[in-house]
């Protein structure tokens, strides 16, 4: 138990405070740093809430406590980084935070866990509660799959000058699901179950498959430079915000399935087991010329 700061450095050496019953008053300062051998890992557990201070992880790291949050002074890990924030926030948004291998995240309840990487940021398998999500980085891929409780707040993820791909099967995004990034870089997003999205802005392709209904939150724009391909084998797409706007190609994969321009709207190979609606505001509504796959519509298509 500490009732300030605390700081401990271990040269080619581990830390490891696990004990549950660990009560830090301050911020944790915490370092491994290799010397002659690789260094090893940091385990910090505080029995409520840990502010980190700097931390300088030259192999794994972990953090449990009941909400985890920092300072402004980053935390690099150069291994797997894990963050157990039990009934808590986690807060980890410092701009110098630089995580090089994998993250994890897990909390419970409605509490909002954000995190930024000053580079690229690659999620492992994360559970986390039904507060919101938000992660910030230069491109957001996962290794494992990502889970919010039911009836969550939005999930956000912003990839700056990179891609974001989040296409493992076992996605279950229960919120909005908000996307952006910049230049010539993807937006792939996958989801288990239904897939509700919210604001979508990429200067490239869009690609977001379901395996339930894919609609759109209320005043919401998807703004895509490149094509859309959205696939929902056997559910509804819809997709009808008046603000929308395709600049490529738009193919859709569903049962009932209705997409809105606020200009000009290019289709691309698409099916609908049930109905098909196109609607373009301003513009023409043209189709991709041959070879590409026609519109096979089992409905009335309109």
């Amino acid at each position: 138990t500490t009732g300030g700061a605390f700081e401990v450095v271990a040269a080619d050496g581990s830390i490891l405070l696990g004990e549950g019953a660990n009560d830090f008053g301050g911020a944790v300062t915490a370092a491994t740093v290799p010397n002659v051998g690789a260094g090893g890992p940091i385990v910090l557990r505080d029995s409520d809430g840990i502010l980190l201070g700097t931390i300088y992880a030259s192999s794994s790291l972990s953090v449990t406590a009941v909400g985890i949050t920092q300072t402004t002074d980053g935390i690099i890990a150069v291994g797997n980084a894990t963050f157990n924030g039990g009934a808590g926030v986690i807060t980890l948004t410092d701009t110098d935070n630089d995580f090089i291998s994998t993250v994890a995240l897990s909390n419970s309840g409605a509490n909002d866990v954000a995190i930024t990487d000053a580079n690229a940021i690659q999620l492992a398998a994360s559970s986390v509660g039904s507060g919101t999500l938000t992660v910030i980085a230069v491109g957001i891929t996962q290794t494992g799959p990502l889970t919010q409780s039911a009836s969550a707040g939005a999930a956000t993820f912003n990839g700056g000058a990179g891609a974001i791909t989040l296409t493992q099967a076992g996605n279950d995004f229960t919120g909005t699901v908000n996307a952006n990034n910049t230049g010539a870089n993807a937006i792939q997003i996958r989801d288990g179950g239904a897939l509700t999205v919210g604001t979508i802005t990429t200067g490239d392709a869009l690609t977001l498959t379901a395996g339930g209904a894919v609609t759109q939150a209320a005043s919401t724009v998807i703004d895509v430079d490149g094509t859309t391909t959205v696939t929902a084998t056997g559910f509804d797409i819809t997709l009808t915000n008046t603000g929308n706007d395709f600049g490529g190609a738009v193919s859709l994969g569903g049962d009932n399935v209705a997409v809105y321009d606020s200009t000009s709207l290019l289709l691309g190979s698409s099916t609908a087991t049930g109905t098909f609606k196109a609607t373009a505001n301003t513009g023409n509504i043209t189709q991709q010329p041959t070879p590409a796959a026609g519109i096979v519509a089992t409905g009335i298509a309109t």
